[in-house]
């Protein structure tokens, strides 16, 4: 059991394995948070989507491009 069981959380710009994003998901995700992520381009999509796909089932979200120096 872990302090975060059956929360969830949003991660922005997980980039690769050396990101302070991707350090901080581990941890959520050994602590028992669901998480989802945010990345800027559709690059990023995909390497985030392999990220998120190594982190154990009941962890992994979803990935969603989200450019937040976009208002719109």
């Amino acid at each position: 059991m872990g302090i975060l069981d059956g929360k969830q959380g949003i991660i922005y710009g997980v980039r690769n394995e050396r990101s302070l994003g991707w350090g901080c998901a581990q941890s959520l995700a050994r602590e028992g948070a669901k998480i989802a992520f945010s990345v800027m381009t559709e690059r990023e999509e995909k390497d985030a989507q392999k990220l998120a796909a190594s982190l154990p089932e009941s962890a992994a979200g979803f990935v969603q491009i989200c450019d937040l120096t976009d208002d719109d």
